[in-house]
């Protein structure tokens, strides 16, 4: 039943006094005695806990690109500031450094930014020279396949015709003229030369005759159909390439534009990043935006939890950390650690009674505004899980500050009329809770509600008994 917890304190507050009828030690004379006494029994929770204040200004590196930086300057602890000074002051020679490589990959990012382009206007162009060519290549093909169909091919035939008929009438006229002359020379008419002559020309009609048949036959059979399918060719040719080019030029632009696209999104990147390095440099002069009171640490941090309370320069502090913070003094409110077996009994509205360890002699009244959820273990020494539990103060002093220590009386409850002893007066036997009468016999007791220093009886004794306050000796 006792329990010596040093972070909870239970105060009881009885009618009467107590009164020890044999005082003195354990090992010689009477053992010391008390009687248990009926009265109110006030029921409170007395904890250990801080000020902390309910606004804060807090301050991290706000630096996006590093995991960590060094601090060159710093302000002390607990320094007054004014809005716009500086509170410290980080080294930046590496985002320098990274800030002037950007610089040049930004530099060689514009201009090949600037030949992608030019890329992709020369690609563009090509398209449209190339397919402005193949369409004119292949309406020039057409208009010739046309013309041999229609014009050329006719005509050919045509006037091979004509010339195969005018030899062959040319041939008989040869043969008829031949035969005149034999006449005339047998009735010696004309000479016998005339006739050689017009047999000379016989000859000539029938070679004549015999070229314009085979030149005929040559033509229609190979000259023709070949001059038709090289025409054609022509023509399938310049459709082919038509059909082709437009998909291969688009193809080309399109590798043009997405490589114009990853220079542009290139340039993008590298700006970005060059915007957040010299974002980083200038944030790496950290200024209050108000007037205050810089205190080292996170608001939330128990002065148990560990971690940086003195900054100096050469210290790395790791990004996102809060390194200080401003807290607002008009506005604070305490925060008390109770202890798991007690957090049972707090209640929002709680009367509660306070004292700072620095000023004893002012009592502050208050109230249980907010119980926390979560209960933590907060040192490896101690198993004991507590609970944060938040209270206004109903007073303002200007010597009010955050991470002051306070020792708090939270107001549970008044027993009316019950019978209670000092904790000392209590033992377990057996696990069972007895008490040592005045002879020295044991009687057990059925226990209410304790409080750090009394313990309420609810059977075995009566107001006015009287116990040992230490276990007799068998």
């Amino acid at each position: 039943m006792k329990r010596g917890a040093i972070a909870l304190s239970l105060a009881a507050v009885a009618v009467g006094g107590w009164f020890f009828l044999s005082p003195g030690p354990a090992t010689s004379g009477p053992l010391p005695t008390c009687e248990a006494k009926s009265g109110n029994l006030r029921i409170v929770v007395t904890c250990e806990g801080t000020f902390r204040s309910k606004e804060n200004v807090t301050f991290k590196p706000l630096i996006e690109t590093l995991r960590d930086v060094a601090i060159v300057t710093i302000l002390p602890n607990g320094t007054m500031v004014k809005k716009g000074d500086t509170l410290a002051t980080f080294d930046a020679a590496e985002l320098e450094s990274q800030a002037s490589n950007l610089e040049i990959g930004v530099q060689a990012a514009e201009s090949d930014l600037v030949h992608t382009r030019e890329e992709v206007n020369k690609a563009e162009l090509d398209k449209e020279l190339n397919i402005r060519g193949k369409t004119f290549a292949l309406a020039l093909a057409d208009k010739e396949l046309k013309k041999y169909q229609e014009l050329d091919g006719p005509r050919q035939l045509k006037e091979s015709e004509m010339k195969l008929k005018r030899t062959e009438a040319e041939l008989e006229e040869a043969r008829k003229n031949l035969a005149e002359a034999q006449e005339m020379l047998q009735q010696d008419l004309i000479a016998g030369s005339e006739v050689k002559k017009a047999e000379l020309r016989l000859l000539e009609a029938e070679f004549a005759f015999e070229s314009a048949k085979m030149g005929d036959e040559v033509l229609k059979k190979f000259t023709a159909p070949i001059d038709l399918q090289k025409v054609r060719q022509t023509f399938e040719d310049a459709t082919k390439q038509l059909e082709s080019i437009r998909p291969y030029m688009e193809a080309l632009v399109s590798q043009k534009k997405a490589a114009l696209s990853r220079s542009e999104r290139n340039l993008i990147e590298l700006n970005n990043q060059l915007e957040k390095k010299e974002r980083d440099i200038r944030n790496c002069v950290m200024k209050s935006p108000v007037d205050g009171m810089v205190v080292y640490g996170a608001p939330d941090r128990n002065r148990w939890e560990g971690g940086e309370s003195e900054w100096k320069p050469g210290d790395k502090v790791g990004i996102g950390a809060t390194m200080m913070y401003i807290p607002d003094l008009s506005k604070m409110h305490i925060t008390i650690n109770v202890d798991e077996l007690e957090i049972s009994k707090m209640k929002i509205g709680q009367k509660v009674s306070i004292r700072a360890d620095a000023h004893p002699e002012t009592l502050l009244t208050g109230t249980v505004e907010k119980i926390g959820m979560m209960g933590v273990n907060r040192s490896w020494w101690d198993e004991t899980v507590k609970f944060d539990v938040q209270c206004s103060i109903d007073e303002s002093f200007d010597w009010f500050r955050p991470g002051l220590r306070v020792r708090a009386d939270i107001f549970i409850e008044e027993l009316s009329n019950v019978t209670y002893l000092p904790l000392d007066a209590l033992f377990e036997v057996q696990e069972k809770s007895v008490c040592y009468m005045e002879n020295g016999s044991e009687r057990r007791v059925v226990v209410g509600k304790t409080t750090y220093a009394h313990v309420e009886i609810k059977e075995g004794l009566k107001p006015g008994e009287s116990v040992l306050l230490v276990k007799p000796a068998k």
